[in-house]
């Protein structure tokens, strides 16, 4: 790259799969968004000395890299800038970096610490976890964290978006009585994951949150949360039992896939049940639905091949959207 560029834009060399080195130019500032995405090759960089942003998925599955030495003027590292990196083994946080995107280094298989330097004001690592720097966000776990059992310190009061992403190997996570919010996608795809306790301070649990957890067996929703949002536990192939608080009002497309769920209790605030929300759960047998559910969506019940589903409700009042109780057991209206 010439000394006199200053910024490379957006997909400069998105997907080139013959790239196998990159000399920057000595006045480069930034690294567009896509930059490199794709770059499968590209097993050698030397950031410049003035580098200062690194744009959204700058470095996405570039899955040859395996070093990356940020230099001291670096500020901002954007969303899954280095996603799918799995060569990558440890990351060092310069002390200037001001921001750090959601899910930066999501899916590095092979990336086992992150390491911030102590004279960062805005970032923290402890154990290799990344951290604000009052220790009250988990930002992010490396993907091929050793430790199997994380217990997150008392100060945390937010789990954040992304941050145990692709974590395959922790079996358990101790989540403290302050925090109040997991994001989204916070435990995505941690297959290994057994159990989770989720403390009554929890108000918010973000979609995708625990997507594909496939050895989850159980899980409890605290008091405080009024929505199971989209795709929260779409994929756990394990779950068997879900406990609901009556405060639950809202449950949107979330259990999709769940083949060994067997018992879930839909509370009475609920009044609709959205498209796919039960789809293929193939183990459920018995669910009431109140008469406060007056709709259906698209396939919510499709290919519940073992459920006898009771709804409390006159057939004129339920609206009935396409293939919503398509290979159900049996359906029941009461009234």
């Amino acid at each position: 790259i010439p000394n006199t560029v200053k910024t490379i834009y957006h997909k400069a060399f998105y997907y080139n799969t013959k790239i196998t080195k990159v000399v920057f130019g000595s006045n480069v500032e930034e690294i567009g968004n896509l930059v490199f995405a794709g770059c499968e090759k590209l097993g050698d960089i030397s950031f410049p000395d003035n580098l200062s942003v690194i744009g959204d998925s700058a470095f996405f599955r570039c899955s040859t890299l395996s070093y990356v030495n940020f230099p001291s003027s670096l500020s901002s590292i954007g969303d899954c800038a280095f996603s799918e990196c799995h060569g990558l083994s440890d990351i060092r946080i310069p002390s200037k970096v001001k921001n750090i995107g959601i899910a930066p280094f999501s899916y590095c298989r092979g990336l086992k610490a992150t390491v911030v330097d102590p004279e960062n004001p805005n970032f923290k690592s402890l154990d290799d976890i990344l951290y604000d720097k009052d220790f009250t966000t988990l930002i992010n776990a490396p993907a091929g964290i050793e430790k199997e059992d994380i217990s997150v310190p008392s100060s945390v009061t937010k789990i954040g978006d992304a941050a145990f992403l692709g974590c395959h190997k922790i079996l358990s996570v101790e989540i403290p009585s302050g925090v109040t919010t997991i994001g989204r996608y916070a435990f995505g795809e941690c297959i290994s994951l057994t159990e989770i306790n989720i403390p009554s301070s929890v108000s918010s649990i973000g979609d995708f949150a625990f997507w594909s957890c496939r050895n989850l067996r159980s899980i409890e929703i605290p008091s405080g949360v009024t929505t199971i949002e989209s795709w929260t536990f779409v994929g756990c192939s394990s779950l068997v039992e879900v406990k609901l608080p009556s405060s639950v009002t809202s449950i949107a497309a979330s259990f999709s896939g769940c083949r060994s769920l067997k018992s879930i209790n839909i509370p009475s605030g609920v009044t609709a049940i959205a498209k796919y929300t039960f789809m293929d759960c193939s183990s459920l047998e018995s669910l009431t639905l109140s008469s406060n559910v007056t709709s259906i969506g698209q396939s919510a019940f499709c290919r519940c091949n073992n459920l006898e589903l009771i709804i409390d409700n006159n057939k004129e009042n339920v609206k009935i959207e396409n293939n919503a109780l398509e290979d159900c057991k049996s359906v029941t209206y009461l009234k």
